[in-house]
Parts: C-alpha cells; sequence; structure tokens
C-alpha cells in the first residue's frame, strides 16, 4: 500500500491506497451504490477554466446517475452522506517516491456515514491528470473522454470484475491490438527527447500516426474525432527531471482506453512517449 498526502482546496489529506494501475477493485455493492448515488462534481476555488471544462464534459456525457455541480465547502459537509458519489481533483505527493513532486488525480470517491475525515472515503477510481505545476489549459479539453471513460468503467467492473481484480486498470490493454486499426495522434511536446527520427519510429510503428500541435489535438477532441490520442503526464520543465511520466491512450470519440503506464523520468528515460511504448503498442510486451 502506498499513502499518497491529497489536497483539495484548503483541505489536506493522508489515506491510503494504491496507484492507478494496481487499485483495488471496488465491491459490486459500492459500485451498484454508486449506480444509484446523485454524482456530486466538486468545482475547484479560483480555477474557473478547470470548472467550465468539467461542466461541459459532464453536461454533455454523464449518463450513469444524476449530478449536482457543488463548491469545495459544500463537499466538506456533504461527504459523509452514503447517497452521493463525488468526483473530485485532488494534489498528490507519492510519499515512498524520493522526488518531492505533486500530481493532480481525477478522483471519484463515494460518501460514507462512518467517516470522520474525507480520507477516509471509499475510492471508486482514480486517473492521473497532469503534474500540479503545470497549466492545466493543455489538459482540461481532455476531460471530455475522461468523463466518458470514468462512466464505462463502472459498467465493466460489473460485467467483467474478475477480469479487472486479476489486471486492475491494465485490463484495458486488451484493446491494444485495435489502436492499429485508428490512426494515433500525439502531441509533438509529448514525445520524449530520445526518440529517433519520425521515419525511425514508422519503421517500429508501422500504423496511421500524426504528430501535431495542441491546438490540432484539442480540435479532434472537441470534434470527437474517431481518433486515439496520447494523455501525458509529465513535469514540462516545471519540476526538473523528476517524478513519474504517465502515458494514457484513449479514444478521442467514446473515451475507451488502451494504454496505461508510467515510468520513472531519468536522463536515459526523459519525460514523455518512449520508443518502448511504441513497441508495446505495436505488438510487444503489454504488462
Amino acid at each position: 500500500m502506498k499513502r499518497w498526502t491529497l489536497y483539495l482546496g484548503i483541505i489536506t489529506l493522508l489515506i491510503p491506497a494504491t496507484i492507478f494501475a494496481q487499485t483495488e477493485i471496488p465491491k459490486k455493492d459500492l459500485v451498484n451504490s454508486f449506480l444509484t448515488s446523485e454524482t456530486k462534481i466538486v468545482l475547484e476555488p479560483n480555477n474557473q477554466t478547470y470548472n467550465n471544462q468539467i461542466k461541459e464534459a459532464i453536461k454533455k456525457h454523464w449518463k450513469i446517475s444524476s449530478y449536482e455541480f457543488i463548491s469545495t465547502s459544500e463537499f466538506k459537509k456533504s461527504y459523509t452522506n452514503p447517497d452521493y458519489s463525488f468526483i473530485v481533483l485532488t494534489k498528490t505527493r507519492i510519499s515512498k517516491e524520493k522526488a518531492n513532486v505533486y500530481y493532480d488525480f481525477l478522483n471519484v470517491f463515494m460518501g460514507d456515514e462512518s467517516a470522520t475525515s474525507v480520507a477516509e472515503l471509499p475510492e471508486l477510481i482514480s486517473i492521473p491528470f497532469k503534474y500540479s505545476r503545470v497549466l492545466g489549459s493543455r489538459h482540461f479539453y481532455k476531460l471530455s473522454p475522461m468523463a466518458q471513460f470514468l462512466q464505462n468503467h463502472f459498467k465493466e467492473i460489473i460485467k467483467h470484475r474478475g477480469m479487472l481484480v486479476l489486471r486492475g486498470l491494465n485490463y484495458y490493454h486488451k484493446h491494444i491490438p485495435k489502436i492499429k486499426n485508428h490512426e494515433l495522434w500525439i502531441s509533438e511536446k509529448d514525445l520524449a527527447e530520445t526518440l529517433p527520427s519520425l521515419k525511425d519510429i514508422r519503421e517500429i510503428y508501422p500504423y496511421p500516426l500524426k504528430i501535431v500541435s495542441d491546438k490540432r489535438l484539442r480540435s479532434a477532441i472537441d470534434e470527437k474525432k474517431n481518433i486515439i490520442f496520447l494523455h501525458n503526464i509529465g513535469p514540462e520543465d516545471n519540476e526538473g527531471p523528476t517524478g513519474r511520466c504517465y502515458k494514457l491512450l484513449f479514444n478521442a470519440q467514446n473515451g475507451r482506453m488502451y494504454y496505461y503506464k508510467y515510468h520513472q523520468i531519468s536522463p536515459e528515460k526523459p519525460e514523455g512517449f518512449l520508443i518502448k511504448d511504441f513497441k508495446r503498442i505495436t505488438g510487444g510486451k503489454w504488462f
């Protein structure tokens, strides 16, 4: 078990949890409680860009439960209500890491009347979203497919809980062979500096691939194109070459996840999609 230090507005939390791909799959009755709950989406103080994007994403895609947008102060008053579930953006430090690095995670919690603090709430799922010091404008537009993924994840738990228990969210690597049937879009900012030329990459990954600007990627997601895109979580020179780089592949149209990996950033493995990642999605070792 790892311990995360979480910050929600001015709340400091220290909760037991495992990291994303190894998160304990919630029990079926907890998922059923979620499906019948009213989901409270917690808006961030002093972060109107995030608030606008999460509102747009939820209004456009959220069908799995009724919902309401609330403030952090309202969250503090209502987190013990078992009829509520919560979508919360948290600031997280993985304490076993030597690097003093913080990440923002998108979390889904279930209300619990026995909880004496927010730290005791049952966690249903968490997704790494960005380095905390990185401006969110590069990532907030990705909340739309992420909202789709979150609700589809609970449907998968109900249908295939045994598989999810065995593999955690690596379960979604079953979709890797289908990546080649789509165009893979990667922002030019999210390729590792150590990668060879695009020509050499195409020799390893001979399937449809576009290296694009953030602006083009945002347009593709806004238009719900049937493409797969990279969501890369790294320091972007705000933290230095330290901590973890998370790499997730989603379908922009339906939020399906195809790939989740992370690596420790080092001179040999800088931030970004590595040649090893291209080899994995081409047909190499996935897990």
